[in-house]
């Protein structure tokens, strides 16, 4: 074994017992070799040069910018005093809990509970949105889930989450859809139902689905935002909130009748907008105003087809925004109908 990984005990005691502790030594010379991408003590070229070094209490140094909870932990490794030393399992548990923290703060949205920022992960290559919630500390948060990863800082629960490279689909849409081909839209759809299946898959109704909620990184597409979605249960009848999202979405049914019970049929209808938004590249209703809207859709109005749809396309979302929700195609069938289209277009 190289000397760098061997504690000092074995340097003045030949007659020394190594044990667990001892490969805690060892280990902890490791995570120093992955902050710094160096070997340990490569400058020195004697081993018995570098085991007096060692004996005497000598150590790598740091390296710039290593969390302080990283450069705590391989220290507690190396101790001198095997006793001092933690257990793999403690060592297990402090990487675990170990937050790094972001770094390059770049605010791109802002809502009345919540901030979103693109940053980088600090000592990593990787882009995030970070999303801090603005949390009254006094109030109960008994019932706030905990989602991909939380931290307290400063007041404030932030939530680091995927970065989307491409914005989300409404964006994506108007930067792309002058070079997009059909298989291209086909593409688009076939995934937004996809991540949609998932979540009726597990009884989860998302409730605000538009083409800002679907998130595109590096061109594939994310169902996003489940700020109103409810999970179905045996005693949950989905008692409705206000609905926060764009009105062009949301079935005739609520409109009607606000005590209107959501459902998974719900999420059909805003799939059926968003399909036939893939194939116009437009915002559904854009040139009328937010108010006039669910007036235009309780009447039974709906978008026109736009030229050149493929006619089953064209069906299938028809059927998906019936005002009927029996009438309206299951996530699953939907799935089957997009796969057995064939539809070939060349780019312009």
């Amino acid at each position: 074994m190289p000397a760098a990984y061997i504690e000092p005990q074995c340097f003045s005691n030949p007659e020394y017992k190594r044990s667990l502790k001892s490969d805690i030594y060892s280990y902890g010379v490791t995570p120093w070799k992955i902050s710094s991408g160096r070997k340990p003590f490569q400058s020195f070229r004697s081993r018995e040069a570098l085991a007096i070094h060692i004996f005497h209490g000598y150590r790598e140094e740091p390296i710039e910018d290593t969390p302080q909870q990283y450069f705590e932990l391989y220290k507690c490794c190396w101790d001198s005093d095997p006793t001092k030393r933690p257990d793999m399992n403690s060592i297990l548990d402090s990487l675990n809990k170990i937050i790094l923290e972001p770094k390059n703060l770049q605010i791109i949205a802002e809502g009345g509970f919540s901030q979103v920022y693109k940053s980088e992960w600090k000592d990593r290559r990787l882009t995030i949105a970070l999303k801090c919630l603005k949390v009254d500390m006094n109030m109960d948060i008994t019932n706030v889930e905990k989602l991909v990863k939380e931290f307290l800082s400063n007041r404030q629960f932030n939530m680091v989450l995927q970065f989307a490279e491409n914005g989300n689909l409404r964006e994506y849409l108007i930067a792309k859809f002058s070079i997009l081909n059909w298989d291209d839209k086909l593409r688009i759809a076939k995934e937004i139902a996809q991540g949609l299946a998932f979540l009726h898959k597990i009884n989860i109704v998302h409730r605000d689905l538009h083409s800002k909620n679907i998130l595109v990184h590096q061109g594939k597409m994310m169902i996003a935002d489940f700020g109103l979605s409810k999970v179905i249960t045996n005693n949950n009848s989905f008692s409705n909130s206000i609905v926060h999202g764009m009105p062009a979405y949301i079935e005739p049914n609520w409109y009607k009748d606000q005590k209107y019970k959501r459902n998974k049929m719900s999420d059909i209808y805003s799939l059926g907008v968003i399909l036939w938004e893939i194939s116009s590249g437009k915002r559904p209703f854009q040139s009328l105003e937010a108010l006039e809207i669910p007036i235009r859709i309780t009447n039974g109005e709906r978008e026109t087809p736009v030229e050149d749809t493929p006619r089953q396309y064209v069906e299938l979302y028809t059927r998906c925004w019936d005002d009927s929700p029996t009438k309206r195609p299951d996530i699953n069938s939907i799935i089957e109908y997009l796969n057995s289209l064939d539809v070939v277009q060349a780019k312009p």
